[in-house]
């Protein structure tokens, strides 16, 4: 998963004491019908109808236990799986997951990103999973 703009200008200013970065204690992943991108915001993903099932799941992000592998490579990945509720609906073709700092859709800021190949269709009953190690962050 690469970095969003977002994200790259936190890391820069943090590293160049120009200012404070207090990552939360609790990420968020997300799904989107739309590409993400570096310049990406929360209200501008296109994620499933909530009526149709679909939250962004909370990830402990946390110094103490949060569910990280620590990166000696300049990456790191998931420690624990990332599980979505089921879908009560179709949630149509998968072309993204997002990590953001907001566990409400359409909201918050997109800090990493990845476009998924092979994209994949949600429907009715489906519950979407993303095992321990397949989750990669990097810089």
């Amino acid at each position: 998963m690469p970095a969003t703009t977002f994200t790259i200008n936190k890391i820069l200013n943090y590293n160049f004491g120009k200012t404070a970065y207090d990552p939360e204690d609790t990420i968020y992943f997300g799904l989107s019908t739309t590409l993400v991108t570096a310049a990406s915001t929360g209200a501008s993903v296109a994620e499933p109808a909530t009526a149709d099932g679909y939250a962004r799941e909370g990830y402990d992000n946390s110094a103490a236990t949060g569910e990280w592998t620590t990166s000696t490579v300049g990456a790191l990945s998931n420690t624990a799986d990332v599980v979505f509720d089921i879908s009560t609906d179709n949630w149509g073709e998968i072309v993204s997951v997002f990590i953001s700092n907001s566990g409400t859709r359409g909201a918050g800021d997109i800090l990493w990103y990845y476009t998924l190949n092979p994209s994949f269709p949600v429907v009715n009953n489906t519950v979407v999973t993303f095992p321990i190690g397949t989750i990669f962050v990097a810089m």
